[in-house]
């Protein structure tokens, strides 16, 4: 029997025909074989027992496999969830909160999340600097059009002065018996009044023009002493008048300084600078000239007068406005001149600013090259 055990490589053993096989090994088979008599009755059973170990190693290993798997599905589950939740619903709130929101710090956020999110909140950055572009120029727009208007209120106010003072002094001096002195003073009034009227219409012009860029430039070479010197003159009296001390403070005012720009132009600047800086000035001084620098000449514009606050040492610069809307009930003009002054300053490629104190006076200063190159 051992040798038959070592042939067939399986445990083998004879029982009686009436035993049954015991209850096998998880990991073995059995097989019997009956033995029968001369008279064919069964009288022994030959049983054959094969083991298998191998199969208990590989259900060992398989079970083994099949907890590791699922270990292995249960924390790839839990990453998932986790990086889904960190890297997908975390950017996809913040994007329901940007809509809702518009929060700027919640859009830089998104924007550290790599990938289509952090263009996705660079899109989100571009289209609310947009919106607030169009929110300030409508803000602009509604403003200039409020401006508009009061400028236009404020045109009937200073059409009808000087218009008033022509009709009614022309009137008056159709009266018989008037003396000399008096037909005199009408008429001075009556010239006053059109000179008024006349810089009134050339303001409108010229803004005009700018606005249509239709303001040309006309260069050639001009001598800047003479037309400080002139301006000089030009406001000696009117500021004698008012009890004001003009002073013209220039370098070499006996030698000439030619620079290559427009005279007019820099005539109209002067004008509108020296003019508002008397017309503003109560009592004190009102001093004016330049000095050379590297390539351009700086003007200066100096008065004692009520000064500029600084929330509107800007705006005074844009059409329509002025430092204080209260000034257009005391003081006549258009509001334009400043506005005129800057935009012929940049044709020419300088450029214009104010430095002021309230109560203590403002300096205007501005620059224009040696040689100027118009700017459109």
């Amino acid at each position: 029997m051992d040798d038959l055990s070592t042939i067939l490589g399986a445990e083998t053993r004879i029982i009686s025909s009436s035993d049954s096989i015991a209850s096998q090994y998880k990991y073995s088979f059995s097989s019997e074989y009956i033995l029968n008599d001369w008279t064919n009755r069964p009288v022994a059973k030959i049983v054959f027992t094969k083991n298998f170990e191998n199969l208990k190693l590989q259900t060992s290993f398989s079970w083994n496999i099949f907890l590791f798997l699922l270990i292995s599905l249960i924390l790839s589950w839990v990453i998932i969830h986790l990086s889904l939740r960190y890297w997908i619903m975390r950017p996809i709130k913040l994007i329901l909160n940007i809509l809702e929101t518009e929060d700027s710090k919640q859009i830089n956020q998104l924007k550290k999340v790599s990938g289509e999110f952090e263009k996705l909140g660079n899109l989100f950055e571009q289209n609310i600097a947009q919106k607030q572009e169009l929110r300030l120029a409508k803000e602009k727009a509604e403003g200039s059009d409020q401006l508009k208007l009061a400028f236009l209120a404020n045109m009937s106010h200073e059409i009808r002065t000087p218009m008033n003072g022509i009709l009614g002094f022309t009137e008056l001096l159709k009266e018989p018996g008037l003396s000399e002195s008096d037909q005199l003073n009408f008429l001075n009034i009556i010239e006053q009044s059109g000179e008024r009227m006349l810089n009134l219409i050339n303001d409108i012009v010229n803004v005009s023009k700018i606005e249509s860029g239709q303001m040309n430039i006309y260069l050639s070479k001009v001598d800047i002493n003479e037309q400080v010197g002139y301006i000089y003159l030009f406001f000696k009296q009117e500021a004698e008048q008012k009890g004001i001390q003009l002073i013209l403070s220039n370098e070499g005012k006996n030698d000439q300084l030619f620079i290559y720009s427009d005279k007019e132009k820099i005539y109209a600047i002067l004008i509108n600078l020296v003019k508002n800086a008397i017309k503003f000035t109560k009592k004190g001084v009102v001093e004016f000239g330049y000095e050379k620098k590297d390539g351009y000449i700086e003007f200066y514009i100096r008065d004692s007068g009520i000064g500029i606050h600084p929330d509107h040492q800007e705006i005074i610069f844009e059409r329509f406005r002025r430092g204080n809307e209260l000034l257009t009930r005391n003081y006549e003009g258009t509001g334009l001149g400043l506005s005129i002054s800057k935009a012929y300053i940049e044709m020419l490629g300088g450029r214009i600013w104010v430095e002021s104190e309230m109560g203590k006076g403002s300096v205007f200063r501005f620059t224009i090259p040696v040689k100027a190159v118009p700017h459109h």
